[in-house]
């Protein structure tokens, strides 16, 4: 089930129903007979709202219920967005851990101190969750059939890609000035809706588009490592300050890992946001002609 649309399609309507089902269906699958573990299985319902998010704001300018159906994914992703927080923080600090050849008997310490710190849900807050988020996906898979958008073909996507290419560019500028603030968290969600964007045109020209992908994959997850190393850091002060062995020394190894992270992006981003984004979607906009002649 691709997951994006085809060159010089012009009934961008249908085509974004289509994927938007494709999404919706992939996740209900989940909940009927799924052989993945528990954390897979919420790792995949969580990419599948973030696909759906990064769907909609590629037709935002042209989707008269965007905002009604951007505030309902939220929610959806949040009834289960903090099932997996506690075990993911524990093993980002289990891997820092490890660069930082921490003696295991420390590690396992920080380990023990962090988890209680962060309360993992319980089995019955979990399956409240689950069951919250597989009644939102169902009520979205009937609001899907009634989507609208009010151009065709290309004119329907350019003005959300120039959008979103615009924003990231602001949100770069302003995670420069503050590189450890909110401004930092905004420009990996903005990257993130570049990296849907392209995935989405893909087919307009694969071998280039499958590039652009990338690039913008891999900074979006440059800024969500920087973003859990200041986590961490921030986690394991106390400890510091309780002079739990090691404690000290990781949240310093994490510091310095998100300062390297940091600049790397910011060179990354500097070529990525490099070219004025419309003509970036000028450039597009042709391929997409060509792809579809």
């Amino acid at each position: 089930m691709a997951y994006a649309f085809a060159p010089g399609e012009k009934n961008i309507t249908r085509a974004l129903r289509r994927i938007a089902r494709q999404r919706v269906e992939a996740s209900l699958a989940l909940f009927e007979g799924s052989d993945m573990d528990e954390a897979q299985r919420i790792h995949e319902l969580r990419k599948n709202v973030k696909k759906l998010r990064g769907l909609i704001r590629l037709v935002r300018p042209v989707f008269a219920d965007y905002a009604e159906e951007n505030r309902a994914l939220g929610e959806a992703g949040r009834a289960i967005g903090h099932l997996r927080d506690a075990d993911v923080r524990a093993a980002g600090l289990d891997a820092l851990a490890l660069r930082a050849r921490l003696p295991k008997a420390d590690r396992d310490a920080l380990h023990a101190a962090l988890v209680a710190e962060t309360r993992p849900p319980t089995a019955a807050e979990a399956e409240t969750a689950l069951i919250a988020h597989l009644d939102a996906l169902r009520l979205l898979r009937h609001r899907i059939e009634e989507w609208q958008v009010t151009a065709k073909g290309f004119a329907a996507l350019e003005p959300g890609l120039v959008r979103a290419l615009k924003r990231g560019a602001r949100a770069m500028a302003a995670a420069r000035k503050d590189p450890a603030g909110e401004p930092f968290h905004d420009w990996r969600k903005r990257v993130k809706d570049h990296w849907y964007h392209a995935r989405l045109l893909t087919p307009v020209w694969p071998a280039m588009m499958t590039a652009r992908a990338t690039a913008a994959g891999e900074l979006g997850e440059m800024l969500g490592d920087a973003r859990d190393l200041d986590l961490l850091a921030e986690a394991l002060a106390p400890m510091a300050a309780a002079e739990m062995p090691g404690a000290g020394k990781l949240a310093k190894r994490a510091r310095r890992e998100r300062a390297e992270l940091t600049a790397r992006a910011h060179r990354l981003g500097r070529l990525l946001y490099a070219e004025p984004p419309q003509a970036l979607a000028a450039r597009w906009r042709a391929w997409w002609r060509i792809g579809g002649a």
